[in-house]
């Protein structure tokens, strides 16, 4: 999956910092986008002196082999390695900054993207000097998004409109090889020659008036240049040397290149030096993506960059993992050519999505001389055979291969999104009315510091003993303490707890995931106790829940919070619901709970990840009843206690605790909640009590064979589509049908509470059909 991040900077100063939108989404132009966040970069006065500082000294070091007509400079002994190094620290100082405005932005950006997605990174702003920083050194993308690249574009910008699609048209290019004075590039132009798929036509050191009647009649997909160029001061555009006299700037050619763009141009490579003020003559007649040099590039780096480009482009990867590559392949000349690897940039349009090769062999322009395929003869019984014998095997094939990527956990990102979708379909449920909770927030713990003596990890033992005898008149069936309790209780708070039920927590150490062990009052005597321990997933949400774990040393018991209230609750029905843990699957009751196994349903776990006895956890879409500690305990919820207490569940636990705030899946699909552990116990109580009293159903999942049938069935929905539908639009529109069924299904199963496969299904469906239209037009037309 890709996405597409525009960071937009409005206006603003190094030293008062720039106002930051950042929006994320598909690279599919002007779409809705998924998040939306406004924030605010910092200051960084230090940033415009290391950028100035860096490219003094480069420029210096490059000149004398540069792509660019040579100036009288004194070169001095500038360390460009010394700033080259500042310049990339001080960058990364800036933008890993935790100040708020800025962080919620960094913060959306690691809860949004997954680090094996492609990640196209925009940064849209009218600020020329922000357009010249290096933006791809940020270590956020650097370093962890590794299919990451940056681009540039400017705010203004607006969708083209569509040309008619024709198949399998080799790429036109149209190969300017301007002024070579003291460089090579005959090279370029053999690179060019030699790709696949593609026709060129090169014009070797035209006039002016050859080059606008070219670019005004010629059609073609990818306009490139080499030879000298530069950009003007003050933002003046750019300049390219067309031949050893003339010099002609992007800007004189409006009308050609919009026509150029008009008749299939998409995008523009300028193999020379400087090219920025090239790129924004370009935004300027809005061509969906430009590759260009910000600084002086040397002749055998520029015919590097361009051939790595071009083969990993002309082979079927994207415009900007393409760029990516060929920028890091120049790595390997840092000796000779400091920090040059930094050159190599994209400006894009972000109202037209990334190219891919494939796209421009299928784009056509209304001059070509290609013609559209012709209607086909119906085939005969034998081709009407073959193609359904490919259709069975490549619906086989496709189903091994994504079942086999899915038992390699490399689906399991996108099955958990799908998951969340799906459980936000449910209806609104109301809060379950046999739990109340006691929140102890911030304000709580002031109260207890200015009224109790006693006060230890967010709750005084004098606050507690008063809260038992409050509630013990109230009759509640038990009171559960979600709060650390590892030192000896005061014998009053033991003489309050005679005769309540009372439940303790303790947390099981695990070293994977660092949390310490937490153990119960070393003075209780036959005390009940809860483990408090959640099992999260890869993106940090709580999906599932520990029933049991094996006891430990520092935390003896086998079952955890929500379990043992849940079981306290059962007990005391007048007719007594009891567990049987003797064998697997566990029972309460007459009711089965399933194990969630390593490869369970969506999840494909290592082994270690499904420890203990899991399920999974069907949250209520509303929280239960919660009163504030202190209200509690200054009397202002007195007269409500006897509805809110009496024959109820309460648990007390810690409200804006980060350390135990947890995020769970989305209902609202606007914001990922993040709520308090205490409220994550409760549901599993309540899912336990509304499976055994109130039938309602757990959520399961299908063996492993029945979810590989059903994902093979969407796989010969796919390839019947393809072979029942000839036109192109009648497939496209009967696989979205097909999805569309799909999505329906697993909705009305998953409400029945069954979690069935959605992405390997439509995964096996798309790339069967994708396959069999590829396979029967080379085949047969």
């Amino acid at each position: 999956m890709t996405k597409r991040v525009i960071l937009t900077l409005l206006k603003g100063s190094y030293d008062r910092g720039f106002p930051v939108i950042l929006r994320i989404g598909e690279p599919t132009g002007l779409t809705p986008w998924s998040s939306q966040i406004i924030g605010h970069l910092p200051p960084a006065p230090g940033m415009e002196k290391a950028l100035s500082n860096w490219q003094s000294a480069y420029r210096q070091v490059i000149m004398p082999s540069a792509r660019i007509k040579p100036k009288p400079v004194q070169i001095t002994n500038f360390s460009c390695y010394q700033f080259g190094d500042e310049l990339a620290i001080c960058l990364n100082r800036w933008l890993n900054s935790t100040h708020p405005e800025w962080q919620k932005i960094r913060d959306e950006l690691q809860r949004s993207l997954y680090q094996t997605e492609e990640v196209e990174v925009i940064i849209e702003t009218e600020v020329p000097q922000l357009r010249q920083i290096p933006w791809h050194l940020w270590d956020l993308f650097d370093r962890y998004y590794t299919r990451a690249e940056v681009a540039l574009s400017t705010p203004n910008y607006r969708s083209l409109s569509q040309t008619p699609k024709y198949q399998d048209c080799p790429v036109k290019i149209l190969a300017i090889l301007g002024d070579d004075t003291n460089i090579n590039i005959q090279e370029d132009e053999k690179i060019i020659a030699q790709l696949r798929d593609s026709q060129s036509k090169f014009l070797v050191r035209p006039t002016r008036e050859e080059l606008f009647s070219t670019l005004y009649n010629f059609s073609c997909n990818i306009l490139f240049f080499a030879g000298h160029s530069f950009t003007k001061e003050n933002n003046g555009g750019g300049e390219i040397y067309i031949n050893e006299e003339e010099s002609v700037s992007l800007s004189e050619f409006k009308t050609a290149l919009r026509k150029a763009i008009e008749n299939g141009l998409k995008l523009a490579i300028f193999n020379s030096c400087d090219g920025l003020g090239l790129a924004e003559d370009l935004a300027e007649v809005q061509i969906p993506q430009t590759i260009f040099m910000r600084e002086l590039v040397p002749d055998q780096m520029a015919q590097e960059f361009l051939k790595h480009f071009l083969q990993s482009f002309a082979n079927g990867q994207s415009l900007y993992l393409s760029v990516r590559e060929a920028r890091e392949r120049l790595e390997a000349f840092s000796d000779r050519y400091p920090f040059a690897s930094w050159l190599p940039a994209i400006y894009q349009n972000p109202a037209e999505e990334t190219l891919t090769w494939e796209k421009l062999k299928n784009h056509s322009d209304r001059n070509s001389n290609i013609t559209p395929v012709p209607p086909q003869p119906k085939p005969s019984k034998l081709e009407k055979r073959g193609k359904i014998s490919q259709a069975l095997l490549t619906s086989l094939v496709v189903t091994a291969l994504v079942m086999g990527a899915r038992s390699q956990e490399f689906l399991q990102a996108w099955e958990l999104q799908a998951y969340d979708f799906l459980i936000g379909l449910q209806a609104q449920s109301q809060p379950d009315e046999r739990f109340t909770i006691i929140t102890i927030s911030e304000e709580d713990i002031q109260y207890q510091a200015e009224n109790y003596s006693d006060l230890r990890d967010s709750l005084s033992n004098q606050a507690l003993t008063e809260i038992v005898e409050k509630l013990k008149p109230y009759h509640p069936r038990v009171i559960a303490l979600d709060i650390v309790r590892d030192f000896a209780l005061p014998q009053g708070l033991l003489t309050a707890l005679q005769n309540q039920p009372f439940i303790w927590m303790c947390q099981v150490p695990d070293l994977e995931s660092q949390l310490p062990s937490f153990k119960p009052p070393p003075n209780l005597i036959q005390a009940e106790l809860g483990f408090i321990n959640f099992p999260l997933d890869a993106d940090d949400v709580i999906r599932r829940q520990f029933l049991g774990m094996r006891r430990d040393e520092d935390c003896p018991t086998a079952r955890s919070l929500g379990l043992t209230v849940a079981l306290q609750y059962l007990a005391t029905e007048p007719n007594p619901v009891h567990p049987n843990f003797e064998r697997v699957p566990v029972k309460i009751g007459s009711l089965i709970f399933p194990k969630l196994e390593h490869h369970s349903g969506g999840y494909q776990m290592n082994p270690n990840q499904a420890r203990g006895y899991q399920i999974l956890l069907d949250y209520r879409s509303s929280f239960p009843t919660q009163i504030a500690l202190r209200a509690l305990l200054n009397g202002s919820v007195d007269a409500e206690l006897t509805e809110l207490v009496n024959n109820r569940i309460v648990l007390i636990g810690r409200f804006e605790d980060r350390k135990d705030a947890h995020y769970i899946p989305n209902f609202s699909r606007q914001h990922r909640p993040k709520v308090p552990g205490v409220l994550i116990h409760a549901h599993l109580a309540s899912q336990i009590l509304n499976v055994v009293l109130e039938q309602r159903p757990l959520i399961r999942w299908w063996p492993e064979a029945g979810e590989m049938v059903w994902t093979w069935v969407w796989g010969l929905v796919g390839g019947g589509i393809v072979l029942l539908r000839r036109s192109r639009l009648e497939q496209v529109l009967a696989i979205a049908l097909g999805l569309a069924a799909l999505c329906l299904a697993c909705a009305l199963f998953f409400l029945n509470g069954y979690w069935i496969p959605l992405i390997p299904p439509v995964l096996t469906l798309v790339l069967t059909a994708g396959s069999l239209i590829f396979y029967l037009n080379r085949k047969y037309q």
